[in-house]
């Protein structure tokens, strides 16, 4: 159910207490630990040490229990680590669909098995037609996304029938996953774009979040020409958290700004740095939230925050963690 937030919100970001004191002695300087008012498990990837470390944070204490079970998501509909992430789990949790067994020599092509979550046995075994390597792109609805999982990329998306096995080339092209609520959009108005070269060559990122309604009308949330703006969604309410970054060419100075986007236009500013200045929120890393009923997770190098829909930031456990499903 959506929520109306109007202008007692904003009227409690204005009168809001200022962020939590420094902890004494950090350094660099962090926010203090913050004890949440409830009780749950969150399952995170433990990125204090290499390899894939499956793990949860329980609150309210915020400690740190290995899983031991080498998982990439926890499965709440069955209660089980999975090794896969959570683009390859069905909908509704009870299946999940791995590509595996390919080799280049002695060659075999790749197998998909789609697996019973709650057993991890197989349901189904389809082999792929060629013998490029591939991997699952997604497990939606309308079944499970395939994709050549090869360097540099190649075209050819296939859907594969989880039920029946059966197995359909839909397309040439590159895989484009189903468009959601949230629409990142580069604007061509924007003089000064910020491009990412992460593909080898530059590609202008989004500077315009649009919201498209359920009859597919979509409207522009926020526009911010000159910067990065990446976000993250809060669960159940319209409302936006955006972190919005620029990189001054001639300086190479990075700005950060953390916005609480309440409406079309309407913004709130929440946190910021720019440079080397000393902040307590130069440990967030925004590209690892993960929203549920409680607010927005997000990792940090060696803690966990949650960001609420106030627009209140707390760090609840001094373990950094990927949150890769709900608290519950």
């Amino acid at each position: 159910m959506k929520r109306r937030v109007g202008g007692l919100v904003l009227l409690m970001l204005a009168c809001s207490q200022p962020p939590s004191p420094v902890t004494a002695q950090a350094w660099p300087p962090v926010l203090s630990l913050s004890q949440v008012g409830f009780s749950c498990r969150l399952p995170v990837l433990d990125v204090s040490k290499p390899g894939v470390n499956d793990a949860f944070i329980t609150f309210p204490a915020g400690t740190l229990t290995p899983a031991g079970t080498d998982g990439w998501n926890y499965d709440w509909a069955v209660e089980r680590w999975l090794p896969v992430g959570r683009s390859a789990i069905s909908p509704d949790g009870r299946r999940y669909a791995i590509a595996k067994d390919w080799s280049p020599g002695p060659p075999a092509p790749t197998r998909v098995h789609v697996v019973d979550a709650a057993t991890g046995a197989d349901l189904r075994v389809t082999v792929m037609p060629d013998q490029r390597e591939y991997g699952v792109a997604d497990f939606t609805a309308s079944g499970v996304t395939i994709v050549p999982s090869v360097d540099p990329p190649e075209g050819g998306v296939w859907r594969l029938d989880p039920d029946t096995g059966a197995l359909t080339k839909v397309s040439d092209g590159f895989y484009q996953p189903p468009a959601g609520e949230w629409l990142g959009v580069v604007d061509p108005r924007d003089p000064d774009h910020q491009f990412s070269h992460a593909t080898g060559s530059p590609v202008a990122q989004p500077d315009r979040i649009d919201r498209r309604d359920d009859a597919g009308n979509t409207t522009t949330w926020i526009y911010k020409p000159g910067y990065w703006l990446y976000w993250f969604a809060f669960a159940g309410s319209p409302l936006l958290l955006v972190q919005a970054t620029r990189v001054d060419p001639a300086s190479g100075t990075e700005d950060y700004e953390f916005l609480l986007v309440l409406g079309p236009g309407r913004l709130a500013t929440l946190a910021g740095y720019s440079g080397q200045q000393l902040s307590l929120y130069r440990d967030l890393a925004f590209t690892t939230g993960l929203a549920d009923d409680h607010g927005i997770w997000m990792s940090g190098s060696h803690s966990l925050y949650l960001i609420q829909s106030t627009g209140a930031i707390s760090r609840v456990s001094d373990h950094g963690g990927v949150p890769v499903n709900a608290c519950r």
